[in-house]
C-alpha cells in the first residue's frame, strides 16, 4: 500500500504542477480555472483507482486464458534456461533496462496505514461537519436586513460570504451598513455572482473529496488553488459587468483588512492577503500571450504525458510465504511461513537472476506474463532455472465483490516448483523457503518464483 500512496501522491504532484503552468493560459483565453483545479482534484483521485482496476482486469484476463491453453501446447511448457555468454553482459544488460522490484507486502504496516488513512478522512469529514453546525448555529443568531436591494443576514464579524448549499444566503457584517451605496452595491455583485455560479456546492465538493485521500499533499495544494480559483473567476465575472477596476480593488483591499479569514469553506470576498494580492494583479495585468506563457504550457503538457508513463505498482502485490498472508499459496505449504529462520529475498538477487537466465524477458520475448522459476542454494547462488506456468496451480475461489463470484487465482506450490525445477525435493526440508516477487518491465509483469535450498542442489 505504501508504493501505491507514494505513486499517487507523485501522480497528483505532476497534475498539480501541470495545471500551475497551464493556468495563465487558461485565463488567457477567457477561460474560468475553478473547473481546471477541480478536474486535478477528480484525477489525483480517479486516476491510482484506474491504474488498480485495470491491474486487476489484466490478472483476471491472464488466468482465464491460462485456464484455455491445453496442458501440452507450447505456450505453457517449460524448459531449462541458458544463460547470456557472461557475467559482465548480464550486468550490461541490466544496467540498460529498468526493472522494478516489487517489495515484499508488510500486513502490519498495510494495516496501520489503512487505519491512518481511515482517521485521517473522518477527521476531515468531522471538521467540515462541525463548520456546517457551527454555521448553522449562528445563522439563527444573525439579524435579517436589506442592502442594495437584496435580502442580507447581519453578523457581527462573518463575512461577507456566501453560505448554505442548496439554498444559499449571503451573510455581511456589520460593518458593511455603513460602507458608502456603491461600496455596498460591489459586495452585493461579488456575493451574488458566487450563488449564480455555484461556488459554494463547488467548494464543498471539493472539500469532501479531498477528504476521501487526505494523506495526499497534492490535494490539500489543489484544494487550495481551487479557493483561489473561484474567487479570481469571480472577480472577472464581477469586472465584466463593472469594466472599471480600480474602485472593485479598493473594496477588497478594504474588506480584506476588516474581515477574519475562516476555516469553512465558503465563497467569501474576504480572503487571505496572498490571495488578496492575487487577486488585484490579476484584475489589474494586462492579458497578453508572453513567450513563457506559451513554454508553459508546452511544459505542461510534458508533464502529464510523464504523468501518464509512469510506472505504477502492480494490483496484485508480490508475495512471500513467510508472510502471515498466504491467500494465495496452496493449504498444504501454510506450514513453511512458520519457519522464523527464512530471512527476505534481496531485490538485487532477484534482478540479477533474471538478466542472467532470462535476457529474452526483459525485452517481452518471452511473451505477455511470464513465470520465471528458480532454484537456489541458501547464499541465493542460482542453481537451476525454468520458465512456464505449468507448475501453477489453478483454484477457483469466491471473489470480493458483492455477491462473490468465482473468480481463478494463480497459486505456487512446493509441488509444482518441484515439478518445473529437476531435481527438487518432493517437499520442503526445514529451513527451505518458496518466495514470489514480482517484476514490472515495459508495461508488463514478470512472475518470478524462488526456491531456497538449505542442503543446496547439484547443478546439471
Amino acid at each position: 500500500m505504501l508504493t501505491w500512496m507514494l505513486f499517487s501522491t507523485a501522480i497528483g504532484a505532476a497534475l498539480v504542477a501541470s495545471a500551475v503552468l497551464a493556468e495563465p493560459l487558461v485565463r488567457l483565453g477567457g477561460r474560468a480555472t475553478r473547473f481546471l483545479w477541480l478536474f486535478v482534484v477528480l484525477a489525483t483521485l480517479g486516476w491510482p483507482a484506474v491504474v488498480v482496476v485495470s491491474d486487476r482486469s489484466l490478472a483476471s484476463r491472464d488466468t482465464a486464458a491460462l485456464r484455455s491453453l491445453p496442458a501440452g501446447s507450447s505456450e505453457t511448457s517449460a524448459f531449462v534456461a541458458g544463460s547470456v555468454s557472461s557475467a559482465q553482459d548480464a550486468m550490461t544488460l541490466a544496467k540498460r533496462i529498468t526493472i522494478a522490484v516489487l517489495p515484499e507486502p508488510s500486513a502490519g504496516l498495510d494495516m496501520l496505514l489503512l487505519g491512518l488513512w481511515l482517521l485521517g478522512s473522518l477527521v476531515c469529514v468531522a471538521t467540515l461537519g462541525v463548520s456546517a453546525w457551527r454555521i448553522t448555529r449562528m445563522r439563527r443568531e444573525w439579524d435579517r436586513s436589506v442592502i442594495a436591494g437584496i435580502p442580507v443576514l447581519v453578523s457581527h464579524d462573518v463575512g461577507p460570504a456566501v453560505i448554505g448549499l442548496v439554498h444559499h444566503g449571503i451573510v455581511v457584517p456589520r460593518w458593511v451598513e455603513s460602507l458608502d451605496d456603491e461600496a455596498q452595491r460591489l459586495v452585493m455583485l461579488h456575493e451574488r455572482e458566487h450563488v449564480r455560479a455555484g461556488d459554494p456546492l463547488l467548494l464543498w465538493g471539493a472539500a469532501l473529496l479531498v477528504s476521501l485521500m487526505p494523506w495526499n499533499a497534492a490535494l490539500w495544494f489543489a484544494l487550495r488553488r481551487t479557493r483561489h480559483a473561484i474567487e479570481i473567476d469571480c472577480d472577472a465575472r464581477v469586472l465584466r459587468l463593472e469594466p472599471n477596476p480600480r474602485p472593485y480593488c479598493s473594496l477588497l483591499i478594504d474588506v480584506g483588512g476588516r474581515s477574519l479569514a475562516g476555516v469553512a469553506p465558503v465563497a467569501a470576498l474576504a480572503e487571505p492577503a496572498t490571495l488578496l494580492e492575487r487577486r488585484i494583479t490579476a484584475m489589474l495585468t494586462s492579458r497578453a500571450l508572453r513567450i513563457r506563457d506559451v513554454a508553459g504550457g508546452v511544459l505542461a503538457f510534458g508533464l502529464v504525458a510523464i504523468a501518464c508513463r509512469t510506472p505504477h505498482p502492480a494490483g496484485i502485490p508480490s508475495m512471500s510465504v513467510s508472510h502471515p498472508q498466504v491467500s494465495r499459496l496452496a493449504p498444504e505449504q501454510a506450514d513453511i511461513s512458520k519457519q522464523d529462520s527464512l530471512r527476505a529475498l534481496d531485490d538485487s538477487v532477484v534482478r540479477e537472476a533474471v538478466a542472467k537466465h532470462f535476457p529474452r524477458a526483459l525485452t517481452g520475448e518471452l511473451g505477455h506474463h511470464p513465470y520465471l522459476w528458480f532454484a537456489a542454494d541458501r547464499d541465493d547462488r542460482v542453481l537451476r532455472a525454468a520458465e512456464g506456468r505449468q507448475g501453477l496451480r489453478t483454484l477457483i475461489v469466491s471473489g470480493e465483490n458483492h455477491p462473490p463470484t468465482p473468480q481463478l487465482e494463480n497459486l505456487v506450490t512446493w509441488e509444482g516448483a518441484a515439478g518445473m525445477l529437476a531435481g527438487l525435493p518432493a517437499s520442503a526440508q526445514p529451513g527451505d523457503g518458496l518466495f514470489r516477487k514480482q517484476l514490472r518491465v515495459a508495461g508488463d509483469t514478470i512472475d518470478v518464483v524462488w526456491v531456497r535450498l538449505q542442503a543446496g542442489l547439484s547443478p546439471r
